[in-house]
């Protein structure tokens, strides 16, 4: 004969009772983007990607250009160490133009993020790879940073920081900014703290 008075899913419920909240995130539905899914970043980072490259080169070359003139100019180098200088300049920066141009759309394969409903995962890298796996629990806060190259692109970057290490902080570029808002709302939804 059985006690009528346990309920029947008594099974089920935790020998511990769980911290306030805890229960209702563990059993929440996981929202869209948890799904476990490896997703890539947004089309509109290689553009972003391709114009910080450029500008940043082209004011490297023009600095470097401008050295080498003053420098010219103060007689500090004669003609054919000038000009010696300024092709090595020349043939560094082109190639320097040219990988920012292609290096993004390469990258753009090998890069990525998947968010589980008890971790997230990004990685990145064309020579050095670096992946990246944290647990939700050890997410301290989080930053929705989006600067004017990426606003003019459509995309943003969400930055996870976490207890521990620095090299165990993650990124996800590339993000829509609406997503990157929702997923830094859930993460503070599954921490069950403001600081995220």
């Amino acid at each position: 004969m059985t006690d009528s008075s346990a309920p029947d899913d008594a099974a089920a419920l935790p020998l511990d009772p769980a911290p306030s909240g805890a229960a209702e995130r563990a059993t929440a539905t996981p929202p869209h983007f948890a799904d476990g899914t490896a997703r890539s970043l947004e089309r509109g980072w290689i553009a972003a990607s391709r114009f910080g490259g450029l500008v940043f080169f082209g004011i490297l070359g023009a600095l470097g250009s401008a050295f080498l003139l003053v420098a010219f100019a103060l007689g500090k180098l004669g003609l054919p160490a000038f000009l010696g200088a300024g092709l090595v300049l020349a043939g560094v920066v082109g190639v320097a133009l040219l990988l920012s141009v292609f290096w993004p759309k390469w990258e753009y394969g090998r890069a990525g993020y998947r968010i589980l409903p008890d971790r997230i995962e990004s990685w990145n890298g064309l020579v050095f790879r670096r992946a990246v796996s944290v647990p939700i629990s050890r997410v301290q806060y989080t930053d929705v940073k989006q600067g004017p190259i990426q606003r003019h692109h459509g995309i943003a970057t969400l930055a996870v920081h976490t207890a521990g290490t620095m090299s165990s902080d993650i990124e996800f570029p590339g993000l829509p900014p609406a997503l990157a808002n929702e997923i830094r709302d859930w993460l503070v939804s599954q921490t069950g703290s403001d600081a995220v």
